[in-house]
Parts: C-alpha cells; sequence; structure tokens
C-alpha cells in the first residue's frame, strides 16, 4: 500500500490490486449507459481529462477511460462532470463511513474536488476486487461546448 498525491498518508491505496480488479472491464459506466451526458462526456474525456489528473487516476492503479458511472454537474459556478471510479486500498480511519475530502491545493489543474468513500457496498457488481473497496468522486470544470 501506498500513499497519494491528493489524499498524503490518510489514503493507502494498492495501484497492483485495483488494475487485477478492473481487468475484466472492456468499458466504462459511461460507455455502457449511452445517455446524452454520457455521450457528452465520451466526446470529450480526452480534452476535459488533463495531464495531471490523468497521471494521478494512473498512479492510483485507476485507468481514466473505465470510470464507473459519471454524471452532468450544473451550479452558478459553471458546468462539468463528476466522475466515480473504483479502487483498492484503505482509509486511514477504519470507520466503513468515512468519506474524505483532498485539499484544493493538492489537486490538478481542472479539478474541483475530489473525495473517497470506503466500503465494499460501494463498489460495481463487477468489480472483482480483493481487499477494501474505495469510492473515488472526482469533480472536473467543463466550459459549456
Amino acid at each position: 500500500m501506498e500513499p497519494n498525491d491528493w489524499f498524503g498518508d490518510r489514503l493507502r491505496s494498492d495501484p497492483q490490486r485495483t488494475r487485477a480488479a478492473r481487468a475484466a472491464w472492456v468499458r466504462g459506466g459511461s460507455e455502457a449507459c449511452g445517455c446524452a451526458a454520457c455521450r457528452d462526456w465520451l466526446a470529450r474525456r480526452d480534452e476535459l481529462i488533463g495531464a495531471g489528473l490523468r497521471a494521478s487516476l494512473e498512479r492510483l492503479g485507476v485507468d481514466p477511460n473505465l470510470d464507473s458511472a459519471v454524471r452532468p454537474l450544473e451550479d452558478d459556478e459553471g458546468c462539468g462532470f463528476e466522475l466515480l471510479y473504483h479502487l483498492v486500498g484503505e482509509l486511514g480511519d477504519s470507520a466503513a463511513d468515512v468519506e474524505l475530502l483532498a485539499p484544493e491545493d493538492r489537486l490538478p489543474e481542472g479539478v474541483l474536488q475530489a473525495g473517497l468513500r470506503q466500503g465494499r457496498e460501494l463498489a460495481p457488481a463487477s468489480w472483482e476486487a480483493d481487499g477494501d473497496s474505495l469510492e473515488l468522486r472526482v469533480r472536473i470544470a467543463a466550459d459549456e461546448a
């Protein structure tokens, strides 16, 4: 298990086990869904996932193209997407209902917020992880197309 650049030593991730849990996935949740928001995300994914976010996800063992789910965000501050990924690891706190937000100054450019929740029940049915499952929620900005 290794610490993470967003969450410090509060997150101990296992990139190798995360990759193994995703090995059977050929497409992400947004590709399987096909709704208008997911189609918009897929059309813009490469432009919106910057190099910093891509590198951070890959260090966690997360393939940026294999999201668990995507939903659009629209509020007074603009628009964007909330991306859900899953990984193997554990939070420093042992409580199953822990939610942890990353400090804003540690996030890559374009990332509005990143948070983790711990719990096996959060994982998608097709998740084949050996170890604790964490849900990673990443909110990114997107200018209107």
